[in-house]
């Protein structure tokens, strides 16, 4: 409450007494300015930490988003990775079937069956396998089904008259037995060709 001297006179006061009065109302004043201006520097504060605990908040939040973005990312590049890697696993035995099945057929074929289709199913492909170009476990099986099933065989058909046996290697023997310029090198086509030309052009034909 603020008085005034005059309000003070008014109620019978005087001299020093006014005065003492008027200074204990003036301490009364400041101590609650000061008592104000600590709670307006409270409530201050308090906006100030609420304010930072707000943000603290978003950023916890923000981070947790993140994390759960990143999270979902890394699952689905893996996802991805994998599926990639089915493929091509994939791809590659499909590719190896594809070789495997092309090389055993040429070997039917040169081994005179009628049909490679009707042959391969004669065949136990899983123990067949082709390394370095050459089809390995494939001999021994078409053996045993020419014995066993010849009508899926070509008979052999008898040379050609006037062709003279020629064997690769030296004169004395242990070459393999020519049917055509394919069984020779090009060094040996070239020697047969200047030996024995009429040979030579009997082999062409083949």
């Amino acid at each position: 409450m603020s008085l005034t001297r005059e309000e003070l006179k008014s109620l019978g006061l005087e001299g020093d007494a006014i005065e003492t009065v008027m200074t204990e109302l003036g301490k009364e004043k400041t101590a609650a300015q000061d008592l104000q201006h600590k709670l307006d520097d409270a409530n201050s504060d308090k906006e100030a930490l609420s304010t930072q605990v707000k943000e603290r908040d978003e950023k916890i939040a923000s981070l947790g988003e993140t994390a759960g973005a990143s999270e979902k990312l890394k699952e689905q590049v893996s996802q991805l990775q994998n599926s990639i890697k089915e493929k091509d696993d994939a791809h590659a035995s499909e590719l190896a079937k594809n070789k495997l099945d092309s090389a055993v057929k040429l070997a039917l074929v040169e081994a005179n069956v009628h049909d490679p289709n009707d042959v391969i199913s004669q065949i136990d492909l899983e123990t067949v396998k082709l390394e370095d170009g050459k089809v390995k476990g494939l001999d021994e099986q078409i053996k045993s089904v020419k014995e066993n099933k010849p009508y899926l065989f070509k008979e052999e058909q008898p040379s050609k008259p006037g062709i003279k046996p020629f064997k690769t290697g030296n004169a004395s023997g242990g070459g393999a037995e020519v049917k055509s310029l394919n069984d020779l090198t090009l060094e040996e086509q070239n020697k047969l060709y200047k030996e024995d030309p009429d040979q030579w052009h009997t082999l062409a034909g083949q």
